[in-house]
């Protein structure tokens, strides 16, 4: 499907690189999308689209943008026009089914957190890479009596205050990667300065836990407001360097479970490989269940 964009200067041969600039819309309404994911397609650069749905991002002609957002569809557009805007089409939405539930609640935790522990974080740097970091959680019979999604907990670091960052909630296709989107809206959290244990609730959405599982991603958000800026010193070396972050960090704990940990990058899904040691890190994420 072709989707018109801006460029924002004059690419007269393929190989040269410029600031292409746009503005995201919903293709039915016209209203502005903010917080896209922009991707270069195959390649390590990206960003993410303003309050107001704008956008720049260095890329070549004929390379290709991926949007990404929840509740539309991801869309792939080659850099080979010169229109005015982008627009992403809506997600088909399904209307729930009317949900009837016992007047006595149990509940169940899964994978639970108990400290606020940081073993190792993963972030965005200098580099501008708005990837995402996800948890897979398989479907267990253990969940038929507590069948429903009531919130979901995970564990930040945080240089700055009110650092925005989003959840994304997806189903897994049939190689445990994400699908669909399970919540069809964003679950944007302001994370607080140090390290702290962030809950959102969305039991007012009835998610009944889909038999191929669930994954849980967080999303940065490459913006001024959670631009951080440092200066560190390298081993060996007094000299002091200038260091720049996209707060906040998201916290893991060393786990046995390989696979559970999912990267995306580039454009697409992989799962997390293991460390130097041989370790692997999973993301720190409870999940309540009830009835």
């Amino acid at each position: 499907m072709k989707i018109p964009f801006i460029i924002g200067m004059l690419l007269s041969s393929v190989g040269i690189e410029a600031q292409i600039q746009g503005r995201i819309v919903n293709s039915e309404t016209m209203e502005p999308i903010p917080y896209v994911n922009i991707w270069v397609k195959g390649k390590s650069n990206g960003t993410n689209s303003d309050m107001s749905g704008y956008y720049h991002i260095n890329a070549q002609i004929n390379d290709t943008l991926i949007f990404s957002a929840v509740g539309y569809q991801t869309s792939e557009v080659s850099i080979n026009q010169n229109e005015e805007r982008v627009m992403l089409k809506p997600s088909i939405q399904v209307l729930d089914e009317v949900i009837v539930k016992p007047t006595k609640e149990f509940l169940k935790i899964i994978n639970p957190i108990r400290a606020k522990k940081c073993g190792y974080s993963y972030g965005v740097g200098d580099k501008v890479e708005p990837w995402m970091i996800g948890r897979i959680f398989l479907y267990d019979s253990a969940y038929q009596s507590t069948p429903y999604i009531q919130k979901i907990r995970f564990v930040t670091r945080s240089d700055i205050r009110d650092a925005l960052m989003n959840i994304r909630v997806y189903v897994l296709d049939q190689e445990a990667l994400p699908d669909q989107h399970l919540v069809k809206k964003n679950l944007q959290v302001e994370v607080k300065k140090g390290r702290r244990i962030n809950e959102v609730d969305i039991s007012g959405h009835d998610l009944k836990f889909p038999g191929n599982g669930i994954a849980v991603v967080a999303e940065w958000y490459v913006l001024p407001r959670n631009r951080y800026e440092y200066q560190y010193t390298m081993s060996g070396s007094r000299k002091k360097r200038n260091g720049v972050s996209y707060e906040p960090s998201i916290c893991t704990m060393e786990s046995e479970d390989q696979g559970s940990t999912l990267i995306y990058r580039k454009g697409k899904w992989r799962k997390a490989p293991p460390f130097p040691d041989g370790s692997f890190r999973a993301f720190s994420v409870e999940i309540t269940l009830s009835n």
